[in-house]
């Protein structure tokens, strides 16, 4: 760009976030014209939302190129658009810089190789990143990201994961170029009772159960079936978490792993947790207590506190408040006694976990103290009497949490034990 041109730039009426949007466009049209390599990186940069050495392999296509991908990201962080996230740990453009070449990237010439490189990149962040996997899935596939952003809002949902809702509707809501209209109207609804409950109660952060157990070595046989736990999701049937649980028992009835058993169902129960299945996780929760509970070993204690906080939690997602208290009340005590005995031989650890274990309970106990002082309802039922503008939560005989929202008029959507595809007919054009 020459000085007439810069001139010309600077005198229009553009503000200065366009002016620095459209300088930077034609800066890399410039170098898109010198270095052609270097330029189609320079672009292809405004396509993730975070930038470090591995992105820049995806995007260069030589994922295996260590140095030369190091190079590359030292190139890219010396223009003064590229800028560090708030930890330091990767980059990513200037907001106004990478909306404008992200609006390049769909003129007709462009969006081929923009869908090629989102299809990389989904297939790099899945294992890796979830969120950025789902961000890149809309591109390449925006049914099959809707479908996946629909259950992972209403899972989170459904464990009061306020903060995980939220990133997930950032997330859609970036990528609205690629939704239909049905689809942004259910982002809107997805949206109103989060802000809602905003200005609420918010549930104390949670801890999955297995990340307090106390866990010495485990019988092959205990980790084989720990490993195939990893290939539980939301679809699986209740007929394959029950297959889970006959092995768990067969540990201990077969092979004579009380433990190994124990601990394999509750992590079971930490499964059915994070997918939305609430019965079944209390279930299988109690099942660990109960394999727990004749084993006199001290030790034991500490899992067995852990079980019994694990069916508070689980009661807690099911609505059931007094029962929740009552059971980490115990948990408490238990845990207190685990700390001493820890505490007397030594183990600064697991010392250390029981008291991060009873900081937990004790910010759940205030929640929930909090939630009955306003007449028993917890953060879903006062959504369930504010929300008429947008829509309410109700929850039926099973337990199961639906939202109907008011707005689309339309069939309502199941959050917790199923999923099933709930939209409008064909004539209401609604998404499923």
């Amino acid at each position: 760009m020459n000085e007439e041109e810069m001139l010309r730039l600077v005198q229009s009426d553009l503000s200065f976030e366009q002016l620095r949007a459209e300088v930077t466009e034609r800066l890399v049209q410039r170098v898109e014209e010198e270095e052609p390599q270097w330029g189609a990186l320079l672009r292809a940069a405004a396509i993730p939302r975070r930038l470090d050495t591995a992105v820049v392999g995806v995007l260069r296509g030589a994922p295996d190129d260590d140095a030369g991908n190091q190079a590359a990201l030292q190139r890219l962080t010396a223009l003064s658009f590229v800028l560090p996230d708030p930890e330091g740990e990767s980059y990513t453009l200037h907001e106004e810089t990478r909306s404008a070449l992200l609006e390049d990237w769909q003129i007709p010439e462009r969006r081929p190789q923009y869908v090629a490189l989102s299809q990389a990149l989904w297939t790099h962040f899945q294992g890796r990143d979830p969120l950025e996997a789902l961000y890149h899935r809309f591109v390449v596939d925006p049914e099959a990201a809707f479908d996946e952003f629909e259950q992972r809002i209403q899972n989170a949902s459904g464990l009061y994961h306020q903060t995980a809702c939220g990133a997930l509707i950032i997330t859609a809501e970036e990528q609205s170029r690629e939704l239909d209209t049905w689809q942004r109207l259910w982002v809107l609804c997805y949206r109103a009772p989060l802000a809602r409950v905003g200005g609420m109660m918010t549930l104390p952060p949670i801890v999955l159960p297995s990340e307090l157990l106390h866990v010495g070595s485990l019988t092959s046989s205990a980790e084989i079936l720990l490993d195939a736990y990893s290939h539980i999701n939301a679809e699986s049937t209740l007929e394959q978490f029950e297959r889970f649980a006959h092995a768990a028992d067969e540990l201990r009835e077969k092979g004579g792993d009380w433990i190994g058993c124990a601990i394999a169902l509750l992590h079971l129960g930490d499964r059915c947790l994070e997918v939305g299945r609430l019965e079944s996780a209390r279930k299988y929760y109690e099942q660990s207590r109960r394999v727990i509970r004749p084993l006199v070993v001290p030790e034991q204690r500490h899992n067995e506190a852990v079980a019994i906080y694990a069916l508070g939690l689980a009661d807690l997602f099911l609505g059931d408040e007094k029962k929740a208290l009552d059971e980490h009340e115990r948990a408490t005590e238990l845990f207190a006694r685990a700390q001493t005995h820890w505490q007397v031989i030594g183990n600064k650890r697991l010392y250390q976990l029981c008291e991060r274990a009873l900081e937990l309970i004790e910010g759940l106990r205030r929640f929930v103290a909090e939630a009955l002082s306003r007449g028993g309802k917890t953060m879903l039922e006062v959504v369930e009497g504010e929300e008429e503008l947008f829509g309410r939560f109700i929850r039926d005989h099973d337990g199961r949490i639906w939202f109907l929202p008011v707005l689309m008029h339309s069939s309502p959507r199941i959050i917790g034990e199923e999923r099933t595809n709930m939209g409008c007919s064909e004539s209401t054009n609604a998404v499923g």
